[in-house]
């Protein structure tokens, strides 16, 4: 369990090497290391929202986005949105639209830094409005693909390798909040499978066989 959040960092960056070119493996790295040391766990608590979150979401988004034929481009905003969209996560210590607007500010903030040209290209209201998806409680609707793959793949924590120690660190993070709760990987997955799925490949690993599209209220059920 341990490798697999050891590796989370090297599969980050080969993630982004994969859509942005090996020729920005620097700016890459450089974009992952910012998001790792903006979002270190809690010096003394197993926590949620960390380094681990954003990486497990950015991986399985992506995995939704290729599913579902997305572009180049509408990948790399994917891999941004999802490896910010907790990035400086209070864990507990305040309501959530703090949380989501900090992590909007600051990938704001990044796509301006001279740092990082090589996602000059990219269009960071996108990327806003798609983490504006990730708040909780979720009711804000998906009105994009990208924002789809971003909302369903914060769902899935509960279907990870280390999915136990998640459960952990979101009822470290309830306590926070002066909440008692008792998480278990299962309670995170009865969770999930009340929520609605906006893409069908997540609804599938839930055991569903239709999700529900931003165009309309009609289900699109995967022949």
């Amino acid at each position: 369990m341990l490798h697999c959040r050891l590796d989370r960092h090297s599969k980050a960056v080969a993630l982004g090497i994969s859509l942005f070119g090996e020729e920005h493996k620097a700016g890459v790295l450089g974009i992952v290391n910012y998001v790792q040391l903006s979002s270190t766990e809690h010096p003394s608590l197993v926590v949620y929202h960390d380094f681990n979150h954003l990486v497990a979401v950015a991986l399985r988004a992506d995995s939704f986005a290729i599913s579902m034929k997305l572009s180049t481009r509408e990948r790399q905003t994917l891999f941004l949105a999802a490896m910010f969209h907790d990035i400086l996560h209070s864990y507990g210590n305040a309501v959530d639209i703090i949380n989501i607007t900090t992590a909007m500010y600051e990938i704001q903030e990044v796509c301006r830094m001279d740092l990082y040209p090589f996602i000059a290209h990219i269009n960071v209201e996108q990327i806003s409005h798609a983490i504006m998806c990730t708040i909780f409680p979720f009711k804000i609707r998906p009105t994009s693909d990208i924002e789809c793959c971003l909302r369903d793949a914060d769902l899935c924590m509960s279907l990870e390798e280390d999915a136990d120690m998640f459960a952990l660190g979101l009822q470290n993070e309830f306590a926070n909040k002066g909440e008692t709760v008792n998480v278990t990987v299962e309670s995170m997955m009865e969770f999930a499978k009340l929520q609605r799925f906006y893409t069908i490949e997540c609804a599938q690993l839930f055991g569903f066989n239709h999700a529900y599209r931003f165009k309309t209220d009609k289900l699109k059920t995967k022949e």
